[in-house]
């Protein structure tokens, strides 16, 4: 990113990449939302904007604040610009190499032998230890769906037939781990070459403004 702001500076980076850059810099500046977080930010730090006075805040200072907006819109242009060269497949490589977190490992005392060891198994990635132990459970329960549905998708290789209809069971309950499942549902579809149907998918995410909303915008900008 430094080298294509450099060149941006120095007036040597090609038009097409200007064009971008500019309008990605232009979206950022004139985002409403964009704006409400740096008056926030601002405003934590003392400062209150008028049209006609900065107080507390000297013109350097405030410049360096809308550099530092400027930049935050260049670094998304650097990232969205690279978005040609990964394929939908590599895309959804690297954000399923992401681990969930861990399930509590405090335990209950009426809780089942299984999902204790199934909890810990998935701590150590034993994802075959996970689903051995789950099997185990006459009626599970949402959390122990979800982290089922994880290891399938987890393990080597990944089954993600079995992981899919876990994540399906849990967006029809629309209880606990909907978001989750509706997230790394998303993924699988990618993996298995739906990708129009993903891309579906994440609008519908981005429009509930939840966890995985900034996640869903900048993986359909790449997709695109």
């Amino acid at each position: 990113m430094k080298d294509t702001l450099q060149k941006y500076q120095e007036n040597t980076l090609s038009t097409s990449d200007t064009e971008r850059l500019e309008k990605q810099i232009v979206q950022s500046l004139v985002d409403n939302e964009q704006r409400q977080k740096w008056k926030k930010l601002l405003a934590e730090k003392g400062v209150v904007r008028t049209p006609k006075t900065v107080h507390k805040l000297s013109v350097w200072r405030y410049a360096m604040g809308v550099a530092a907006t400027v930049l935050i819109a260049a670094a998304l242009w650097f990232t969205m610009g690279e978005r040609s060269d990964l394929s939908a497949n590599q895309l959804t490589d690297k954000y399923m190499s992401e681990q969930f977190a861990n399930p509590s490992t405090r335990d209950a005392k009426d809780e089942l032998s299984e999902w204790t060891a199934a909890k810990q198994a998935y701590a150590k990635r034993d994802f075959s230890a996970v689903i051995k132990n789950l099997d185990g459970l006459g009626g599970p329960n949402t959390e122990q769906i979800f982290y089922k549905s994880l290891a399938y998708m987890y393990q080597t290789p990944p089954d993600l037939d079995k992981s899919a209809v876990g994540f399906v069971q849990l967006l029809k309950k629309n209880e606990n781990f909907a978001d989750e499942a509706q997230w790394f549902y998303i993924l699988i579809s990618l993996k298995k070459g739906e990708k129009e149907a993903a891309m579906s998918m994440l609008e519908n995410v981005i429009g509930k403004r939840n966890i995985y909303s900034e996640k869903a915008k900048i993986l359909l900008e790449q997709l695109k």
